[in-house]
């Protein structure tokens, strides 16, 4: 019997070599604002997702992507901003636009925002043939009842605040709806129909308020009661609000044990 040879041939596998390409640096160039002195501030690639962060120095706010010195105002992506404290990177801003109400809007117009610009505008284009037939109707006579009171005057007795010499401002009554406005004096903020003088500090109605502006009525207010969040609140505990109190308050009367 003749011994069986086994041959093993080995097969070799040809490695083809993968290149991964390099990651973009989002850093470079630099992508940060200037500071006071021109220069680009510091850029950092965030570990978490690899995007970018810059760095703001402590003597200036940064909003979005831009800084601002302490006091110094700018608009800023369609708000009106003003840096209060760079240390905390505390900058207050406020719309640039018009406030709008649903009874501000006519019948057959709508809101837009027009490519390019930060604000709404009314768009009436679609409301030609609503005009058309309102002017068309015949008008009609509203009858008369003789017991009909003509309305009070809101403005009588004068319910606006006082002005620096004691004076209560001007009063008007609205065409809109009837209510009364007061007239705000150049050299004085309102807030909450109280006036503040320029630089002026006060609490208004659970706001601590300050008036930075008087020509544009631009005061500064912040809530002077404590934020709750959800884990500060025991079990069987809810936040009231005290009668004659500005802020919420825990109550646990209900609680099995009060904390």
């Amino acid at each position: 019997m003749k011994p069986t040879t086994t041959t093993i041939t080995e097969s070799t596998t040809k490695r083809i070599p993968t290149t991964t390409p390099a990651l973009t640096n989002p850093c470079e160039p630099n992508p940060c604002p200037k500071d006071a002195k021109g220069q680009p501030v510091a850029c950092r690639v965030k570990a978490a997702d690899g995007k970018h962060e810059c760095v703001k120095p402590d003597d200036m706010c940064m909003v979005g992507d831009e800084l601002l010195a302490r006091a110094e105002r700018r608009v800023i992506d369609c708000k009106n901003c003003i840096c209060l404290n760079p240390g905390a990177n505390f900058a207050f801003c406020e719309s640039t636009c018009k406030p709008w109400t649903p009874d501000m809007v006519p019948p057959g117009c709508h809101l837009i925002t027009p490519p390019g610009k930060c604000c709404q505008e009314l768009d009436c284009s679609g409301s030609v043939a609503a005009i058309a037939v309102s002017t068309s109707t015949t008008p009609t006579t509203p009858s008369m009842d003789a017991s009909t009171i003509a309305p009070l005057n809101p403005c009588e007795p004068n319910p606006c605040p006082k002005d620096a010499k004691g004076q209560p401002v001007a009063c008007q009554v609205k065409p809109a709806d009837g209510k009364h406005e007061c007239l705000k004096p150049d050299d004085m903020c309102m807030v909450d129909n109280e006036l503040l003088a320029r630089a002026e500090r006060r609490v208004i109605g659970c706001k601590n308020c300050i008036c930075l502006n008087p020509s544009a009525n631009f005061a500064f207010c912040e809530s002077t009661c404590k934020p709750w969040t959800p884990d500060q609140i025991p079990p069987g505990c809810q936040l009231v609000t005290p009668p004659g109190k500005c802020c919420q308050e825990l109550d646990c009367s209900g609680a099995a044990a009060a904390p």
